[in-house]
């Protein structure tokens, strides 16, 4: 057990040193029997109960629990890596992706049914049919004309004289006249110089008709 022993007045003048000791009088004195510490922390340095002086004592400073520390130091370390981990960085954000626009859809054209379509709507789909035909074919010896081939008299490699054109494709038959051949119908008559003068216009039904420049 510590105490702190405190002088009168009169004999204080030292500075404050905070010693400690022990009383060695174990005659006379009970602190000194009682190996009891005093601490003198101003006066001079002797027994409060007796007046013998002191042996002091010097104790050895704490040390400190260096493991403890370290310990310590470790789990905040710890602590500090794992939340730099948690964290994501710029980087790794993941990149939003441009807005587009969406294309509008294209609705394809309602086909009616055949039981529905009119005699004039059938006659223009079996015309445009017609129109898209092509006949590749040419006859050895026949003279290749806009749309088709010419097979009769020539003259310096055109059509001159009585002959027929087939066509192949759909082709106005004279400038000057809205008729349109379809494939595979022809015109019979008489040309000049490759052009048309008069002729007979024969249709896929079986109609004629007759054509003049």
């Amino acid at each position: 057990m510590e105490r702190t022993a405190y002088t009168p007045r009169s004999a204080r003048g030292g500075q404050r040193a905070g010693r400690t000791g022990i009383c060695l009088n174990t005659d006379n004195c009970q602190k000194a029997k009682d190996k009891e510490k005093i601490v003198v922390r101003t006066g001079d340095f002797v027994c409060p109960e007796c007046g013998n002086e002191l042996h002091e004592i010097k104790e050895a400073p704490k040390q400190k629990n260096w493991k403890l520390i370290g310990g310590i130091a470790a789990a905040v370390v710890a602590i500090i890596v794992l939340i730099i981990c948690l964290i994501p960085s710029g980087n790794d954000a993941p990149a939003r992706e441009p807005q587009t626009e969406t294309p509008p859809v294209e609705v394809p054209p309602v086909i009616a049914p055949e039981d529905t379509l009119t005699n004039q709507d059938t006659t223009e789909v079996e015309t445009n049919i017609e129109t898209q035909t092509e006949v590749s074919t040419i006859p050895e010896g026949a003279i290749a004309v806009e749309g088709g081939y010419y097979e009769g008299a020539s003259r310096n490699g055109l059509p001159h004289g009585s002959g027929i054109i087939t066509y192949l494709k759909a082709t106005k038959i004279v400038p000057s006249k809205d008729y349109v051949a379809q494939p595979g119908e022809t015109v019979t008559g008489t040309f000049r110089d490759g052009k048309l003068m008069t002729g007979t216009w024969t249709q896929k039904n079986g109609n004629k008709v007759r054509v003049n420049r």
